[in-house]
């Protein structure tokens, strides 16, 4: 069969052929979820077996199993699976579960040429680093949309990661504005207070997230919010738990709107039965923890209903990636996000900065790549400051307009006001002593008298939490 990749996807794969010429022996390909990865790997390994190479691709999950070996279908290669239930095939291409695999690589004697790791993020991890160990002839191609790690190491060989170059592709906001995914609208709802909730592993612990997020208000200003701005639209709601994504569910199907539940002791056929009555309609909410957040292709999902807080930049990018995909009719993708993770990250469309040597990680609560962005108070768009007027209704945005007015349990477009805001109150947590905060007050033109304002309210608390301890001694 025919099958022509599109001109970026093209570009993406010269520009990877173009490192191996040059000597590079391991690349990291970055393109944005919905922009084809699967596609462009499987061109990848068509032309590494039309010399007469052996092809590996690792996968970590069913679903990217299968996806993958659909587009290796759809390209008419011939390939093997290597996973549980499926039978041994000489085919030149094996796709593989790395959980597989790594149990049975002794059984292997052939040598692969090429080893292909989809959601090449995850390669640092045990898994991946032995079976590469084993494979040092190979060439190497990793594929992510995010392409960083929780702990801000990046996954180039110097931060001990197995790439020596990365190729970028087109960003998410490049594809959107060349019509190849939707524009995400993004609502943000009040602040979910984690400053309590331990992060282990550089994520937020996951039983102290479930407590925090999983409460009847809580559910139900997602079910109320869902009704408000895009009722019957086909949604998937991201939980921090399997029992948390139950009563989700619950609450969706209480009030009318059908809903079910994906989990990861489902057999494949009953997931698969249930992406695809999302798909059609039967099912208006799909919840589900950690199954669809990545690999997970459903383009008539326009929203993405976030439950669950996160420390992590590649979750929440994947996650609002799900929904970004186009599909016939589909004009705006929507983002409904519960778990304040845009006050972490940003906006999901927003251009990143990627590198090989990762992020230095100052504050494991708040992230660096937050934009100014700016709410239109008419139509509620999320725009950038530098316009003057929304883009969508053409409402002249005043610097009276740009203040937001809080209420209770309700969604709100998220602004650079609400951005900036949070980074100024981090910058003064920040700084310890009185000298400090005198050259901020300095560096903002505030009178001096505010610094002294806020270090003696410091000290007063320091002393008022010291009474109370030697009282209660």
């Amino acid at each position: 069969m025919i099958f022509k990749l599109r001109d970026y996807q093209q570009t993406f794969l010269d520009n990877i052929r173009s490192e191996y010429l040059s000597g590079s022996r391991a690349v990291l390909g970055v393109l944005p979820t919905g922009g084809g990865k699967t596609i462009v790997f499987s061109e990848i390994a068509r032309l590494a077996i039309a010399i007469g190479h052996r092809v590996l691709i690792l996968v970590h999950r069913d679903e990217l199993l299968r996806q993958a070996s659909e587009k290796l279908t759809l390209l008419g290669i011939s390939h093997g699976i290597i996973a549980a239930g499926y039978s041994p095939s000489g085919a030149q291409v094996q796709i593989a579960s790395v959980q597989t695999f790594v149990r049975r690589m002794h059984k292997f004697r052939c040598e692969f040429h090429l080893i292909i790791i989809d959601e090449a993020h995850h390669s640092n991890a045990t898994s991946w680093t032995t079976i590469l160990s084993a494979h040092t002839n190979a060439h190497i191609l990793g594929v992510t949309a995010t392409p960083c790690r929780l702990d801000g190491k990046g996954l180039g060989v110097a931060c001990g990661g197995h790439f020596e170059t990365m190729v970028e592709g087109p960003s998410i906001r490049d594809l959107i504005d060349d019509g190849f995914l939707c524009q995400p609208i993004t609502y943000g709802a009040e602040r979910i207070d984690t400053s309590q909730i331990q992060i282990r592993c550089g994520d937020f612990v996951q039983d102290e997230v479930v407590k925090a997020i999983d409460k009847p208000k809580i559910t139900g200003n997602a079910v109320e919010h869902y009704g408000d701005i895009c009722y019957g639209l086909p949604a998937i709601a991201f939980c921090a738990s399997v029992k948390h994504s139950q009563h989700v569910s619950e609450a969706f199907n209480r009030h009318g709107i059908v809903s079910d539940v994906m989990a990861g002791n489902m057999s494949n056929d009953q997931r698969k039965y249930k992406i695809q009555a999302l798909a059609s309609g039967k099912i208006k909410v799909l919840t589900a923890c950690d199954m669809i957040s990545e690999g997970t292709d459903i383009p008539v999902v326009s929203v993405g209903i976030m439950l669950r807080p996160t420390n992590s930049l590649s979750l929440h990018l994947q996650q609002g990636g799900r929904v970004l995909r186009m599909y016939e009719g589909k004009e705006n993708a929507f983002i409904l996000d519960h778990a304040g993770n845009w006050e972490r990250f940003g906006l999901v469309d927003q251009v990143r900065s990627w590198s090989l040597e990762g992020v230095e990680r100052k504050d494991k609560r708040s992230s660096e790549g937050i934009k100014n962005l700016r709410r239109c108070p008419k139509c509620f768009m999320v725009f950038s400051v530098g316009l003057s007027h929304c883009p969508q209704c053409g409402n002249a945005i005043t610097a009276k307009e740009r203040e937001i007015k809080h209420q209770d349990g309700k969604l709100k477009i998220i602004t650079s006001a609400d951005i900036e805001k949070k980074k100024a109150r981090m910058e003064v947590g920040r700084l310890k002593t009185l000298d400090d905060l005198l050259r901020l007050a300095d560096a903002r033109g505030y009178k001096r008298d505010w610094a002294y304002h806020v270090h003696n309210s410091r000290k007063a608390k320091e002393n008022e939490r010291s009474v109370t301890n030697l009282a209660t001694a």
